[in-house]
């Protein structure tokens, strides 16, 4: 009895853990309609790289080997709201800030 409650403490542990890696994984969803208003384009996160979005689609239409994990938290947060790109230029000082 002993070794069959040892087992099911350690898989409901092991349960739990998954849950927390799954639920602490960043977004997959484009960023705010705010920043969507305001551009015609933005960079946000898609399955956990760094992804270009047009403002009137669900998809991104560049999704970048960066991934958003290993930036500061800081940036991470900013481009979960979306990230305003202006022009090419913008995007290219962009990349190049985020690791490109």
């Amino acid at each position: 009895m002993e070794r069959w409650l040892r087992g099911t403490v350690v898989a409901v542990l092991i349960l739990l853990l998954l849950a927390g890696i799954w639920l602490d994984r960043p977004a997959d969803t484009p960023p705010s309609p705010t920043v969507a208003a305001e551009t015609e384009r933005y960079l946000g996160i898609w399955e956990g790289k760094l992804a270009l979005f047009e403002a009137d689609g669900l998809s991104p239409v560049q999704v970048y080997e960066i991934w958003v994990a290993a930036l500061p938290a800081a940036e991470q947060q900013r481009l979960a709201e979306g990230v305003a790109v202006r022009d090419e230029a913008a995007l290219s000082a962009l990349l190049t800030d985020y690791g490109s």
